[in-house]
């Protein structure tokens, strides 16, 4: 859209999207239950104030909450470096650039349901702790090694196919993450989820600004690489992730 109407053109066309989604949001969504019947099994009682400490103490909450830090560290080193990456490391043209840096994002839109569905189904099949486990672990691991393997890739189809399957398997993994939120703040949801966020948000403030220091004195492929391992290390958190503890057991049993 820059290139063909500008880039004032192209924020308006975004911001006229965004305004359509942002209707059909208010026209769709509503906040009652899809049954009449969760009426009687969630009653809706008088609001209580929200137990900070408690969250901030669980320490099933605060590991999701790392591990999402994790992911989001991986996925901004995307959204801030990548179209630099593919420009002024791979010496790509900038159009060419752009049309792979857009490539790329597809996976975010394509991804995520599907990883959304299939962590529904693995619920379904083996239970919630086990269930929710799945698609992080398996994900987020094959997320951080495709990434290494893309650095070293000459051919720059191979490059933007790999990084394609690396950005979109990581994107598969918000199911998994925001619905293990609603299990452990449970009438806290919103709480529990803005830690959680929060905690993801702090991921994506450090490593716009890690990656380049990282690839000032060793190299873009370890600027590269340290989102890797970091990804890595969000993914043994999983291991001791237990979303079907009630909040007030966190402390007894973490």
């Amino acid at each position: 859209m820059i290139a063909s109407f500008g880039w004032r053109a192209a924020f308006w066309l975004a911001a006229l999207a965004t305004a359509f989604i942002g209707l059909l949001w208010t026209a769709l969504v509503r906040n009652r239950p899809a049954r009449p019947e969760a009426l009687r099994e969630h009653p809706q009682d008088r609001p209580t104030s929200t137990p900070w400490a408690k969250l901030l103490k669980n320490r099933q909450l605060l590991r999701l909450t790392l591990s999402y830090f994790a992911v989001n560290y991986f996925e901004y080193i995307f959204f801030y470096w990548l179209y630099y990456y593919f420009g002024e490391i791979r010496h790509m043209g900038k159009s060419q650039s752009a049309l792979y840096t857009s490539a790329i994002w597809v996976a975010w839109t394509v991804m995520t349901p599907i990883g959304g569905w299939v962590t529904d189904q693995m619920v379904e099949r083996f239970g919630r702790k086990t269930g929710r486990r799945i698609v992080p672990l398996a994900c987020l691991t094959s997320s951080a090694l495709l990434l290494s393997i893309g650095v070293n890739l000459t051919d720059p189809l191979a490059v933007v196919a790999v990084l394609w399957l690396s950005l979109g398997l990581a994107s598969a993994t918000d199911g998994a993450y925001w619905s293990s939120a609603i299990d452990l703040g449970r009438e806290h949801v919103g709480a529990a989820s803005s830690i959680m966020n929060a905690g993801g948000n702090l991921g994506g403030f450090f490593a716009p600004v890690l990656t380049p220091l990282i690839a000032r004195y060793l190299g873009w492929s370890w600027g590269l690489y340290a989102g890797s391992l970091i990804m890595l290390g969000g993914v043994l958190l999983w291991f001791f992730i237990d979303t079907t503890q009630k909040l007030e057991d966190a402390a007894e049993h973490a």
